[in-house]
């Protein structure tokens, strides 16, 4: 018997890899079960044995190579695993810090959760044990039942929205804001939350533009081109009404909130549009104030009416112009705002 490594051979190397591969398809077309995993221990156990014995207690050359990369792939996916689990738990941290702070309680999403779980799983034991497979649907029908009431939507849209906050991802975090109910809304919490949201989705990405960037990384289309000089063209045009005004410039910053362009003043001065077929402005004006000037006014979406009252469509760089008395009123706001902070 041996022990060790198995002497490199070359030529046995290229010879299993031709003629022995020819002849290996040959007789596997051939004889019946050829090939075939266990084969070997009924046609001759004596060699089957001797062969397994042998595989386990030599080793090769290309069995170093697996070894070696199996183990880069083990360290990579044990490093990629690490950081996941330190990024989940760093999140989870964040939230119930959040929790704290808001004062929201969000486990009543649980409960319903624990019940459907265990009811199933109590229907996967009980197939042959007609106890647990009641006891398992009575279970799913309570955790159907909470499910169904207000305060488990609630939790889990404050959960939901907490979750996208610490991501930095604040457009889904007021999506689900959103969609809590009325009464919630009315709560200290929600405005809380609103303001939090309103001030770190500005400065989280403000305080890095030296430099304005024209630029749309979603929606890669052929009219990326026109639709970059729109926004250098309301940017200057803004610029423009600023210079005129005697405002300072400098805390003017543009940047893209998912599909939407922000054109900011310490805060969001408006919201546009301007990428994909609907091209338009979102806005908090009456609209008393606006239908005198000839603008052409949509309902916004469920997501955008949380926020803003209308839609002006955008249909040349002129209606900028138009909403000059509206652009100074915010920014005068704004300065207002920022310097009552500090």
């Amino acid at each position: 018997m041996k022990v060790g490594m198995r002497k490199p051979s070359l030529k046995k190397s290229v010879k299993a890899r031709t003629i022995g591969k020819a002849k290996r398809s040959v007789k596997k077309a051939v004889i019946p079960g050829y090939g075939k995993k266990g084969m070997g221990w009924v046609k001759d156990p004596k060699k089957a044995a001797y062969n397994k014995v042998y595989n386990k207690t030599t080793f090769g050359v290309n069995d170093i190579v697996r070894v070696a990369s199996s183990n880069k792939s083990t360290k990579k996916q044990n490093y990629k695993r690490s950081n996941n689990s330190n990024s989940v738990a760093r999140s989870g941290n964040k939230i119930l810090e959040l929790e704290n702070t808001l004062g929201v309680d969000t486990s009543a999403k649980n409960k319903p959760a624990y019940c459907v779980y265990l009811g199933l799983f109590l229907i996967i034991l009980g197939t042959s044990i007609s106890a647990l497979l009641i006891f398992g649907i009575v279970l799913d029908i309570i955790g159907m039942i909470l499910m169904s009431k207000k305060s488990y939507w609630n939790a889990y849209r404050w959960n939901r929205a907490m979750l996208m906050y610490v991501k930095n991802d604040y457009l889904k975090c007021e999506t689900y804001l959103n969609k809590l109910s009325p009464e919630e809304k009315e709560k200290e919490p929600y405005k809380i939350m609103l303001n939090l949201l309103k001030d770190d989705s500005i400065r989280a990405e403000t305080e890095d533009f030296e430099k304005v960037t024209v630029s749309n990384c979603l929606n890669k289309t052929n009219n990326i081109n026109i639709e970059s000089d729109i926004e250098s063209e309301v940017y200057n045009k803004i610029k423009n009404i600023l210079e005129s005004n005697n405002v300072d410039i400098e805390p003017l910053k543009m940047r893209h909130t998912g599909v939407y362009t922000d054109i900011c003043y310490f805060n969001i001065l408006f919201r546009l549009k301007l990428n994909g077929k609907k091209r338009y402005i979102l806005s908090n004006i009456e609209n008393q104030e606006l239908e005198g000037n000839e603008f052409i006014l949509e309902q916004p979406s469920k997501a955008e009416s949380g926020r803003y009252k209308n839609r002006i469509v955008f249909t040349s760089i002129e209606i900028i112009g138009s909403l000059e008395n509206y652009i100074i009123e915010e920014i005068h706001k704004s300065i207002e705002e920022m310097n009552n902070s500090r």
